[in-house]
């Protein structure tokens, strides 16, 4: 394991805001700038001249310029939006091996196949002999070892130069696909590389070269099958100097979920089982619009029946933009009592009013969904939206009921108001946010970030109504 870090007199520019606009200060200090512990190859101890942009934390960019020695140090992705790791999810394979090159598994059935379980990982290999931890891919407990692993997120290119992709040890197949077929199209026939454990020959590896800027996130998936037996898996990552980034069951910090910053990729928004068709290209985001407002209250009324109108008058404690909605299972630790960063008067209890616009990609009908609420949560439409929401024509969500949705057909280019509230008290905090169309594809999904919700539309348009102010919504 070795220390990574780089130690400088900085001169700093911080820029704070969304979409990189708002308040800008310099300062002069010392300091260290990253440190990351784990395995990382490369050069050992030089010093090099160093002008590079760190990114430290979700909307904040800081710019370097210095004479430093470096120890096997190189910039990281940031993590702050809790995007660290692949998602991975495990199913059931249905193609026994029946061949050496396994010419029967087919990687495009796992796009609609349920998963029968899912995780989140940091390296993409497998070295498993044996019964009992052959059934335990990336700790996930199984009762079968003939399974399939669906991996999928983006890798972060920390410098200018050319990468090989490659997996390795497919005992018995594995796959990789890079840029936009790794969304939707991933196919045994448009595999970036394919690795197979081929009985009695050779092992077949495969991989690919390309050249990438800076600060780039490359879209990733791989798919490994495994027929019974002992599991097996190698994936790694290295540029044309040798430096290796990722290696097989090795810790990276060059796999993320998706970027922080929705101008830098898109995330994987379809849950895996529903990845048939991906999404179309998102809103317009250059005017900094990206994202829903929120709000945060003091909530005094617990009760499953919520009135959720009493919100409409009410000063909120503070107000953001985000750009996701939910909270997925159980929000723990410092997100009940600061919710994206907020600072709740009654931590822990308190209620939350997203507003904002969903912008429609495409003609078609779709509908938005609020599902396992704790404790309560509701969405509304159009003028409901605006200026008329209240418990009483919500499509709601109580806590281990029934999800609660409604369905709208909208034309292409149409920014359709909704508004979500969730009411929150003694304890653990979440719920679960989508918007899908009739092929259920994903346009927001649970806590991921959605490039199709924004504040208002770019360039604005008097014709889309608009929201009153926060206190003033009666």
């Amino acid at each position: 394991m070795a220390a990574c870090f780089l130690t400088s007199t900085l001169t700093v520019t911080t820029i704070r805001g969304q979409g990189g606009s708002g308040d800008t200060s310099t300062v002069t200090s010392t300091s260290t700038v990253f440190e990351y512990t784990g395995t990382v190859t490369g050069p050992s101890t030089s010093t090099v001249a160093v002008s590079s942009t760190f990114y430290v934390a979700a909307l904040e960019t800081t710019t370097t310029t210095s004479t430093s020695t470096v120890t096997t140090g190189y910039p990281v992705p940031p993590t702050a939006c809790g995007n660290v790791g692949l998602e991975v999810a495990v199913y059931t394979n249905p193609y026994s091996l029946g061949g050496q090159t396994y010419t029967a598994f087919q990687p495009e059935f796992f796009k609609t196949a349920p998963p029968i379980s899912s995780t989140t990982v940091q390296s993409v290999g497998l070295s498993l002999q044996g019964t009992d931890a052959v059934k335990t891919p990336y700790g996930m407990p199984l009762t079968i070892t003939q399974y399939a692993i669906n991996h999928r997120g983006y890798f972060y290119a920390p410098n200018d130069a050319t990468y090989t992709f490659a997996v390795q040890r497919g005992d018995d197949f594995a796959a990789f696909w890079l840029g936009q077929n790794a969304y939707s199209s991933f196919e045994r026939s448009d595999a970036d590389g394919i690795a197979i454990y081929n009985e009695g020959n050779n092992p077949i590896s495969g991989s690919t070269t390309t050249q990438v800027a800076a600060g780039s996130y490359i879209p990733l998936r791989i798919i490994y099958g495994n027929a019974g037996g002992q599991a097996a898996l190698t994936f790694n990552v290295r540029d044309s100097n040798n430096i290796v980034y990722v290696n097989g069951t090795d810790a990276s910090p060059y796999l993320v979920k998706f970027p922080c910053r929705q101008q830098e990729g898109r995330p994987f928004l379809n849950p895996f089982g529903s990845e048939a068709t991906a999404a179309p290209s998102s809103a317009d985001l250059s005017c900094g619009v990206g994202g829903v407002q929120v709000a945060v209250y003091p909530d005094n009324i617990q009760t499953n029946d919520y009135p959720a109108e009493t919100l409409k008058s009410m000063a909120p404690d503070d107000i953001t933009i985000t750009d996701r909605i939910g909270f997925g299972a159980n929000a723990l630790g410092d997100w009940i009592n600061h919710p994206y960063n907020m600072n709740p008067s009654t931590p822990g209890s308190y209620a939350l009013n997203y507003r904002g616009y969903f912008f429609a990609p495409k003609d078609g009908r779709y509908t938005f969904r609020v599902s396992t609420a704790d404790n309560w949560a509701g969405v509304w439409r159009t003028e409901d939206a605006l200026k008329g929401w209240a418990n009483s024509n919500a499509a709601e969500a109580v806590i281990n009921s029934n999800p609660g949705s409604f369905e709208v057909t909208l034309a292409q280019g149409a920014y359709y108001p909704f508004r979500v509230v969730l009411a929150s008290w003694d304890g653990a905090v979440y719920f679960n946010f989508d918007i899908f169309d009739d092929a259920e594809v994903y346009y927001a999904s649970t806590n991921k970030p959605s490039p199709y919700l924004v504040w208002q539309p770019c360039p604005d348009d008097p014709s889309v109504p608009k929201f009153r102010p926060f206190s003033e919504e009666i």
